[in-house]
């Protein structure tokens, strides 16, 4: 929900007279971080894990060849090294 506030505000022209203006600030209810908090937890079950670089490269051949395969990449075709 946003909340809207007016104020007014005393301005001199250019003809050097002064002259009241209405303006309207708009923010947020709920500050931004506490929205942002309750997304991720909402949403932590659908992301991946975070894990290192260093977890991928210990994995045996059929661990990974079955992580491939859950996550449907595996492809039977294709090798699993960089060489060709």
């Amino acid at each position: 929900m946003f909340l809207f506030e007016k104020y007014e505000k005393m301005i001199m022209t250019k003809d050097l007279e002064m002259q009241k203006k209405k303006f309207t600030i708009e923010g947020r209810k709920i500050p931004l971080d506490e929205i942002r908090t309750a997304t991720f937890r909402e949403h932590a079950p659908y992301m991946r894990e975070n894990k290192s670089d260093n977890y991928y490269e210990n994995l045996t051949e059929p661990q990974t060849i079955a992580r491939l395969t859950e996550l449907h990449e595996y492809n039977q075709d294709e090798t699993l090294t960089g060489d060709e």
